[in-house]
């Protein structure tokens, strides 16, 4: 974090600075603190989600997270996807979905 801190502000600071930006947390620190606390609050929960599961667990729902971000953002942002782009998000569902049809199929054979 100190590391991301330091770089942010060598490489950042002085452009927001120059051009006035860094004013913009002054005027709003209660959405910059929370959205630092919900930062922090997702990493810890990530963390809590692996020590219940598994890290390939969260490594798919994550995937799956970002795949309903995109689709929200074209469905109600108007948000434009590539070809590619859509290529990429179908074949990412298709696997979380051949995922959870393993764990499934493997569950129920554990326990016949």
């Amino acid at each position: 974090t100190l590391c991301l801190f330091g770089a942010a502000a060598a490489t950042e600071w002085p452009l927001m600075m120059r051009s006035g930006h860094l004013a913009t947390i002054a005027e709003h620190p209660l959405d910059f603190v929370g959205a630092a606390a919900l930062g922090l609050a997702v990493n810890f929960v990530t963390m809590l989600l692996v020590q219940a599961t598994s890290s390939l667990f969260t490594k798919v729902l994550n995937t799956f997270r970002c795949i309903c971000l995109v689709v929200v953002g074209v469905v109600f942002y108007g948000e434009v996807i590539s070809g590619v782009e859509l290529v990429g998000y179908s074949v990412a569902l298709i696997g979380f979905a051949g995922y959870n049809y393993v764990q499934m199929t493997t569950a129920a054979k554990a326990g016949a």
